[in-house]
Parts: structure tokens; C-alpha cells; sequence
């Protein structure tokens, strides 16, 4: 690729790239991030394994994920990768989709600006038009489709299609069945509508289908004195009386000796120190006697407590747990609203210790602490969940906080859950995370979510739309309509592709099946030469052909034909893929086509580069 060299470049000491030499240097440049992100598209997409500059590795095939990890120079590769950057964090999913097809609409407008040379205002114009006719028919055939609204979560066909459709691609569709029930556990008993108030607890060992929904809130943290077992010293088999109505104090700070800075300088004889020693305990003495005096039986810290303090306090039979993370401990008092109900009384009360603020979040009916689980009443599967996981016991705070006046565990309502995660390796376990959050993010994106069929439905009947839509356009924007279209071909191409399977036949059998009843528009394009011949778009009799054999083409959701890769034979399936429950939100289809778009319009409208040397 050659730059030119005029006395501009030469006297400013830069490269320049005008016209063609700029485009093939955009398309050189944004190539490397699809030919990343190609095999990784679809259901049976391959992963990719990340190594960063620390040596620490990562196992994905998330599309943002990637492309965040993904280290390159070129502003227009930036550009790309932004795409699916923001994508999952407006939307959760369809990362990998917004990237490629991205891609795919620059390689096309810099296949007609440089092989065909159309100029870049008319594919950015084509490519508008393209958009707008999409956004169109996106509305019509979704009119008609079932909704998932906040008020009708509890709905589990629709609940149960959409989570399943979103794991298709995912490291969870190996155990779709028990990932289903746990996500759709989560969200009809719970009041979760914020996906930062999920709360994921990873520990590695055992198998992913181990993951498990827990009733409580984990702390993976260090429990200093067990109130639990100092409060008896028989076994747990009165543990409902035994730490009913405790109080729980949650501290912003550690409790360690107080020293004075290393800046200050004591002029003092040596008999002197030992008394400055004792004052400087004394002072943190008193501020364990204020927390005692707080008459609370349970206190948080997000820092470290020395070991005097936690005797005073074991003393006093207060349970003492240490290295509580901030965003938990906020979570757990009920300013991220996941226990919002169940405080009583006062919900917050300020005690002073010694320029200190402690914070004391009302009482709570029952407090279960489990160190090591026993107790015969408490579920069984809560048990298996805690005892095979490789956490470590002594460092888990396991805290069930539930408005319940009986003291009764069996019959606990709690509204508070967590999702204990389990893999055989740290990286299989970030990406289960990532993956749950991926579908949570989709469930809960929005307030009401309409839903199209999945795979490639829409993308061929889109295109079928914009063929018969670009005909109709007489001036060279229609080409551009074209080229969108084509895009848009090959996306089912790579999915199907990275099945094994040939990309071209599947997308025929597509087409031939949303055709069954109706004209196959290929064939009307073909059979009056509309694609060769521009004058003949001002046939009146061709047009009428064309119309009379569209206007009645309008189908809704429920008949678009797809491919199902994960079909249960050995081989695919083609047919109405929203009957067959492979499902997408119209919301992550809409910004996928619109982020895309826009992406490349920005980019093709960059007809020079100038590189400072």
C-alpha cells in the first residue's frame, strides 16, 4: 500500500493517505478484529484464549470481552472494537454481531469506492436508506409478537425460550436445563431489577452444572469469632433460638491498635514509651467499648481487627468478621435495595467513637451464620452447595437475613440470593460469570422487550426486504441497499459456517422456506432483469409485477423460517424458529443494526489520513 509523497508530506515530515490508498489502509486495518471474531460467532463458535502482558490468561468467546483485550494502534480498529464494548454494556448481548456486521458494511463501501468508484456520500446515503427501511420492517413484523414486560417475568415459556436462546452460544449450553431453572428461580423470587444487584460468589472446583442458587447473602471473607459457637457450646440443634432478634453493626473501617504517624517525633524518656503504649491501646480499647455499648451482636468490618479487640468483643459475645467488602456490606444494609423491608425499626442510627462513625442498620428478625454446616434443618441442597465447594469454610460468612416472625428456618422468606458459581479453573468460572451476566442483562435490559426469532431469521428476511426496497431506488444508492444486503447474508453465512456447515445452502433453504406461500423475490428480481437493467424501473408494468407479488409478502414473527445448529439430530434444522422457541430481543437486534451502521458510516466518510512521523 503506497501513501503519497507530495511537498506537504515532504515539509511537514508525515504520511499522507488520500482517496483509495486511505480505504484499503481502513480495510487492512479493521480486518484483524474480524478475522478475530469471525469463528467465534454463533451457537457453535469456537473460543478464544487472551494472554495479556502479566502472562494471565483468558478463555472466551464473548465478543466485547475480546475486543476489550484486544491490543491495536488503529484508530478505525479502536472505532470497531468500541462497538461491542458498548453494546454489552447497553444491552448484555449481541456483541459479536455489532463487530462483524460493522465490518462487513466497511468491506462493502470500500469494495464500491475503490473497485466500483461510487462515491463515498452515495453509499453513506444507500447505507441510511438500507437503515431506515430495516428499522421499518423491524416494527411491522414485530407488531404482532408476545412481550416480556417487568409485570410478567413469572411467564416461563417466553422467560424460559429467551435465556435459553441467549446460553445457545455460550460455555452454559452444555447444561441449558439447569442454568434455565436457576436463572428463572432467580428472577420470579426475587425483586431484583438492577443487574449490579445480582450477587455472584465464584469458587473453583467441581463441575459447572455445581453452580447453585443459595437463599442468603455469602460473604467470602474472614470470620474472626463465631457468635454462633460461643453463644452455646452444645451442638446446632437450637441455633433458631439461639441468635434470634441480633443486631447488626456495620463498620466502614478496621479496628486495629492505634499508632501514632511515623511523621510525628515523641520527645520523651524510655520509662515514658511503655505509658504511651498503654495510652494508645486504651484509645482503641474505648472504641470497642462503644461498639459493645451499641448492644449489637454482630459486627462487619471492611478492615482489619487486631486480635485484642476481637477477644473484648468474643468477650462480650459479639461475632466479629473482618475484610467485608465494601460493595457487599452496602448491599447487605439495603442501600442497593436487595434487602428493601426487611430492616425494622429505626433503618439507621449514627453512634461516635472517638472521631469514628459507626453506622447501626436497625434489627433483624433472624441472622443464620453458618462455620461448618450440619444442621439437619437447613435445606439440603444448601448443604451439598457450601460443603463440596473448594471455599473455605472458616472464611465464609453465610448470612441469611429474612423477615420472619416464627424463629421457624424451614419456612424463612428470604429476598435476598446468591448465585454460587463453580468450575474446575478460575477462567471457566469468570466466564460462567460473564455469561450469566450476559443473560441477566438481556432479561432485564429494558421494561418491555419484544421478541423476533434467532437463527438468521431476521437477517434473511431483511434481506429479502431490502432487495425488493433497493430496486426501487433508481439512483446508484440502490447498490449500497445491495451491498447492506449482502452484509447481512453474511452473517447467517459465517454462523452457519462455524458449524461446519455450508453457509450458502443453509441461507437458500431459508430463503425457500419464508417463500413457501409467497413469491420468491429472488426469481421476480431475475425473471423481469430489474438487477441489470436500470431503465426498467421505469416500466410500469414491471413495477406492478414487482408490487402486486410484495404487498401480500408481509409476514409477521411467527412465520419467519431460521437455521437451529443446536437442533438434537446430528445435523441442522430449518423452519419457524420462534414456534421452536429460538428467540432474540427486538431491542438487541435494533442497537446491533444501529451501532453497525453508524460505525460505518463514520468511518467511510475518512477519505484521507494523515500520519505525523
Amino acid at each position: 500500500m503506497k501513501a503519497n509523497t507530495n511537498s506537504f508530506s515532504l515539509l511537514t515530515n508525515c504520511t499522507i493517505h488520500t482517496n483509495k490508498n486511505a480505504y484499503n489502509k481502513i480495510y487492512e486495518e479493521v480486518k484483524v478484529i474480524y478475522e478475530t471474531l469471525k469463528t467465534s460467532y454463533g451457537p457453535l463458535g469456537m473460543d478464544k484464549l487472551c494472554v495479556d502482558s502479566t502472562g494471565d490468561i483468558l478463555v472466551t468467546n464473548d465478543g466485547a470481552t475480546i475486543a476489550a483485550n484486544f491490543a491495536s494502534s488503529s484508530p478505525f480498529a479502536q472505532m470497531v472494537r468500541t462497538l461491542a464494548v458498548n453494546q454489552d454494556r447497553q444491552v448484555g448481548d449481541g456483541t459479536t454481531t455489532v463487530c462483524l456486521l460493522g465490518f462487513l458494511l466497511i468491506k462493502e463501501g470500500v469494495d464500491m469506492i475503490v473497485n466500483d468508484s461510487i462515491s463515498p456520500v452515495t453509499v453513506v446515503s444507500g447505507y441510511r436508506m438500507a437503515y431506515n427501511e430495516i428499522v421499518k420492517n423491524i416494527k411491522e413484523i414485530s407488531q404482532k409478537s408476545e412481550n416480556i414486560t417487568n409485570n410478567n417475568l413469572n411467564n416461563n415459556i417466553l422467560i424460559n425460550n429467551l435465556i435459553k436462546s441467549t446460553i445457545a452460544s455460550k460455555i452454559l449450553n452444555e447444561y441449558d436445563s439447569h442454568f434455565i431453572s436457576l436463572i428463572t428461580d432467580y428472577i420470579t423470587n426475587s425483586s431484583i431489577t438492577n443487574i449490579n444487584d445480582i450477587h455472584m460468589v465464584k469458587a473453583v472446583g467441581g463441575s459447572i452444572d455445581d453452580t447453585s442458587l443459595i437463599d442468603g447473602y455469602i460473604l467470602n471473607c474472614s470470620i474472626s469469632y463465631d457468635i454462633l459457637n460461643s453463644s452455646n457450646n452444645s451442638n446446632n440443634s437450637n441455633i433458631s433460638n439461639n441468635i434470634s432478634n441480633h443486631k447488626i453493626l456495620c463498620c466502614d473501617f478496621g479496628l486495629l491498635k492505634d499508632k501514632l504517624p511515623l511523621t510525628v517525633n515523641i520527645s520523651a524518656n524510655v520509662s515514658d514509651i511503655s505509658q504511651i503504649r498503654d495510652t494508645e491501646i486504651e484509645m482503641t480499647k474505648n472504641k470497642v467499648k462503644a461498639i459493645i455499648s451499641s448492644n449489637a451482636t454482630l459486627v462487619l468490618f471492611t478492615g482489619g481487627v487486631d486480635d485484642m479487640c476481637v477477644k473484648m468483643l468474643a468477650e462480650a459475645q459479639v461475632g466479629v468478621v473482618k475484610r467485608v467488602d465494601y460493595t457487599d456490606m452496602v448491599k447487605l444494609v439495603g442501600e442497593g435495595n436487595i434487602n428493601k423491608g426487611v430492616v425494622e425499626g429505626d433503618s439507621l442510627k449514627v453512634v461516635d467513637i472517638n472521631g469514628y462513625s459507626i453506622k447501626r442498620y436497625g434489627e433483624y428478625n433472624l441472622v443464620e451464620i453458618y462455620k461448618n454446616i450440619t444442621n439437619s434443618n437447613i435445606d439440603n441442597s444448601l448443604n451439598n452447595s457450601l460443603n463440596n465447594s473448594n471455599i473455605d469454610n472458616s472464611n465464609i460468612l453465610y448470612n441469611n437475613i429474612c423477615n420472619n416472625t416464627n424463629n421457624n428456618i424451614n419456612n424463612t422468606i428470604c429476598n435476598i440470593k446468591t448465585i454460587l458459581i463453580k468450575g474446575p479453573n478460575r477462567q471457566i468460572c469468570d466466564e460462567i460469570e460473564r455469561s450469566l451476566i450476559d443473560v441477566f442483562s438481556v432479561i432485564l435490559g429494558s421494561d418491555t422487550k419484544k421478541l423476533l426469532p434467532g437463527g438468521g431469521a431476521v437477517e434473511a428476511w431483511l434481506y429479502q426486504r431490502l432487495k425488493v426496497f433497493g430496486n426501487g431506488i433508481a439512483g446508484k444508492e440502490h447498490i449500497a441497499i445491495f451491498k447492506y444486503a449482502d452484509a447481512l447474508k453474511e452473517l447467517v453465512s459465517i454462523m452457519s459456517e462455524n458449524g461446519g456447515y455450508s453457509g450458502e445452502e443453509i441461507f437458500s433453504k431459508i430463503l425457500s422456506g419464508n417463500n413457501t406461500n409467497t413469491t420468491n423475490t429472488d426469481n421476480i428480481l431475475k425473471n423481469t432483469n430489474i438487477l441489470n437493467n436500470n431503465n426498467i424501473l421505469n416500466n410500469n408494468t414491471n413495477n406492478n409485477i414487482l408490487n402486486n407479488n410484495t404487498n401480500n409478502n408481509v409476514k409477521n414473527v411467527y412465520d419467519l423460517y431460521g437455521v437451529d445448529l443446536n437442533s438434537n439430530n446430528d445435523t441442522y434444522e430449518i423452519g419457524k424458529n420462534y414456534s421452536k422457541g429460538i428467540v432474540e430481543p427486538t431491542k438487541y437486534k435494533a442497537k446491533a443494526y444501529k451501532a453497525a451502521t453508524e460505525a460505518a458510516i463514520s468511518i467511510l466518510r475518512v477519505s484521507e489520513i494523515i500520519e505525523l512521523d
